[in-house]
């Protein structure tokens, strides 16, 4: 089991990636982090429960979203919205899906971030990742 936590206050960008750091890593031979690009690492094939949630507080009012990507692609099925009515108003999104890893090759390791669509402030992040099979 992977746990990332950040309970620091982040001001994002459309487009970045939460940013958490590692609260413990029971495998670090089937799961890592990258403090860089703020990617889960799947380093073992096989099928993960995934759950995130995120306290985070936008800009501007209106649709706001948070979406899981491998990569540059969407998961499909990997998204929370909310849609706020006061600028700066915090809302809690949770995400939560089961993600099959198959490997290309070795050494080709799926990755998996969660990025914002709009400006913002991340105020508390729990990521959770598990191998169930």
């Amino acid at each position: 089991m992977l746990q990332l936590i950040n309970t620091n206050t982040v001001a994002l960008t459309a487009g970045d990636a939460l940013p958490a750091g590692v609260d413990f890593n029971t495998n670090p031979n089937m799961l890592g982090y990258d403090t860089g690009t703020s990617e889960i690492i799947f380093l073992q094939p096989g099928i993960y429960k995934v759950i995130a949630q995120a306290v985070f507080a936008a800009t501007a009012a209106g649709l706001n979203t948070i979406e899981g990507f491998a990569g540059t692609a969407a998961v499909p099925g990997m998204v929370s919205q909310f849609e706020t009515t006061a600028a700066t108003q915090e809302a809690t999104y949770v995400l939560q899906k089961n993600v099959r890893v198959t490997t290309a090759f070795p050494g080709a390791f799926a990755r998996l971030k969660f990025t914002v669509d709009v400006d913002g402030v991340q105020s508390n992040l729990l990521i959770t990742v598990e191998k169930i099979r």
